[in-house]
């Protein structure tokens, strides 16, 4: 048996004959010194210790009067040194080895990439009216370089409709008509356009008229059938009442910045429209405003836009969290509290729809028509939705026919 094993073994410290009661007479410790078994990385050692060679127990002294244990000496851990195998790139792992310099023990330790440190975007390209520029910027430690294109800086108008910087003329659609418009102070502001007697499907607005701004959309001004897109230069302040009423090929509705208001009725009907963008001005939406917009798919609102909310593909007011209009690809968000007469009237496209258990109300007409729309779940209970107040003809021609509870 090797010393360590013996130590490990009789740790008890009082002789097992003795404990027995067989006295001295019946047995005389014989005492050999064991001598320090020492430790090592991963194991524990012994100290130097006493031990009778017939019982095995273990003594402080020689004689075998005072029985002990023997201490342990504790496992020394690995003394690490480390080396750098491989350095760490910004693209690519390093390695570093660490080896114990008392047993040669190794392991390996992955070093992360480091990751570029890059500087700040330069211009290399000059963005134009109407074509994009290019920025560039370089990693401080590998030296690799990246680019990305830098918007067009798009034209700014002077007064007779010249761009101050490319010298482009912008030409309005010939044959609009022009109304002026007076403030509130009743001094002449500028003006309103509307159709007149242009025929062209894309109608194209310039900035200015006559050297003054053009402000607003005249009320009923371009009910015409056969309008496929409008675009405005002009920084357009309201949308009057009916303005594009029946514009039924009219493909989408743009609302930039500048507009305030959209008057009742304004794109009423506009069957084809796909997409409607709503910039971060509008703070007035007319009744009826959007109704009946059939094809309509995506729904985008600015997020500076402080009354209205674009969340789920949905045209929502922040202060109620009244859902106004809906598309196709609406996904209705879980504040919603009441969705809005008509807000997806007659919409062809949307084919499910899940309200959110806080919905206490839906409006007249809401899912009216909606012929693809073949799912329908309400978030809350069953007693919840007897609670919920529906509108004459909310699912009317709707291609669902039961509502489902709980998700």
């Amino acid at each position: 048996m090797s010393v360590q094993r013996v130590g490990y073994c009789l740790l008890a410290a009082v002789c097992l004959l003795c404990l027995s009661g067989c006295g001295e007479k019946e047995h005389r410790h014989e005492t050999v010194y064991l001598a320090e078994h020492s430790p090592t990385c991963t194991e524990d050692g012994l100290a130097g210790h006493w031990m009778c060679v017939t019982c095995g127990a273990t003594f402080s002294d020689e004689a075998g009067k005072y029985p002990a244990p023997p201490e342990v000496l504790p496992a020394l851990g690995h003394n690490l040194a480390s080396e750098e195998v491989t350095s760490a790139t910004c693209e690519e792992a390093g390695l570093t080895r660490h080896t114990c310099l008392r047993c040669g023990y190794e392991e390996e330790e992955i070093i992360p990439a480091t990751g570029h440190l890059f500087g700040s975007w330069e211009c290399v390209l000059s963005p134009k009216c109407e074509t994009a520029g290019e920025e560039s910027r370089s990693c401080a430690w590998c030296g690799t370089s990246e680019t990305r294109p830098s918007d067009p800086l798009g034209h700014e108008y002077s007064e007779d409709n010249v761009c101050i910087r490319c010298g482009k003329q912008l030409l309005a659609s010939p044959g609009l008509a022009y109304a002026p418009v007076t403030g509130a102070d009743g001094n002449f502001k500028g003006y309103s356009v509307s159709l007149g007697t242009a025929t062209a499907s894309e109608i194209v607005v310039a900035p200015y008229y006559e050297g003054m701004p053009v402000l607003s959309v005249e009320a009923a001004g371009f009910q015409n059938s056969s309008i496929t897109r409008f675009v405005s230069y002009a920084e357009l302040e309201t949308i009057g009442e009916d303005a594009f009423r029946g514009c039924t090929a009219l493909l989408s509705i743009d609302l930039p910045d500048s507009v305030v208001s959209v008057g009742d009725g304004a794109f009423y009907g506009c069957s084809a429209a796909e997409t409607l963008s709503v910039g971060s001005s509008l703070g007035e939406v007319g009744r009826a405003a959007f109704f009946n917009l059939q094809s309509l798919e995506v729904i985008e609102v600015s997020k500076d836009n402080a009354v209205y909310a674009g969340d789920g593909s949905c045209l929502i007011e922040r202060e109620t969290g009244k859902l106004l209009l809906g598309c196709a690809s609406s996904v209705i968000p879980d504040y919603i509290t009441e969705i809005a007469d008509f807000a997806f009237f007659n919409n062809e496209g949307i084919s499910e729809a899940v309200l959110p258990a806080g919905v206490s109300r839906i409006g007249l007409g809401a899912f009216y028509g909606c012929t693809s729309l073949t799912e329908f779940t309400y978030l809350g209970s069953e007693e919840a939705w007897e609670g919920v107040e529906k509108g004459k003809e909310w699912k009317e021609f709707a291609a669902f026919q039961d509502v489902r509870f709980g998700g």
